[in-house]
Order: structure tokens, then C-alpha cells, then sequence
């Protein structure tokens, strides 16, 4: 069961204590039942976790986020021409790759 007071318990655990800071979370086409529980759930989130979930269609996403076409697939509205699983491994290489570039003084 979900309750206003079980929200307000649990809002400081996944702001403060979870272990990954993300920059964005794009939540993509939401029917409307769940674009209401993320509007009710970022009432009880602090200002800065509200602006980095972003509730979208998968147009917006190349239109007014700035993804690019070419890298995402065809279900979100993209022109990788690979299927799902090709896309996953071709973004997981892209990020080790962007990480293994990082230089620790």
C-alpha cells in the first residue's frame, strides 16, 4: 500500500542516503496515472531532485532535451538501426569508454 505518510518516511532515504547521484532521469511516455504519482511523489522531493525528473514523450526527447536521434532506439523514437540489445551494449561501451578516458591526478 502507498501512503502520504510512508512518502514523507521514505523521501529522505532515496535524496540523501542512496548511493547513485544521477543528472537526469527522463521518464518517457507516461500514461497518465503515472504522470500523476511522479507529480504527487516530487511534492515531498527537494528542488533540485524535482528539476532532474522529467516527464516527457518520446518526441520531446530529440525535440526539446537534445538527445541525439541516431542513438536512441526506435521505440523511443530514435534511428539506431540495431535492435534493444545491440543499443544497450553500443551505450555500455560508449560509457566505459567515456570513463576509461578519465585521468586520476
Amino acid at each position: 500500500n502507498f501512503s502520504l505518510e510512508m512518502e514523507k518516511r521514505l523521501a529522505p532515504i532515496y535524496q540523501e542516503s542512496y548511493p547513485l547521484r544521477f543528472k537526469r532521469v527522463h521518464m518517457v511516455d507516461n500514461g497518465p496515472l503515472v504522470a500523476t504519482f511522479i507529480s504527487l511523489c516530487k511534492l515531498f522531493l527537494s528542488k533540485k531532485l524535482q528539476e532532474r525528473i522529467i516527464a516527457c514523450s518520446s518526441e520531446s526527447l530529440i525535440t526539446q532535451h537534445g538527445f541525439n536521434a541516431a542513438l536512441l532506439p526506435p521505440l523511443l523514437g530514435g534511428t539506431f538501426p540495431g535492435s534493444m540489445e545491440e543499443w544497450l551494449r553500443d551505450a555500455l561501451a560508449r560509457r566505459a569508454e567515456s570513463v576509461r578516458c578519465v585521468q586520476i591526478p
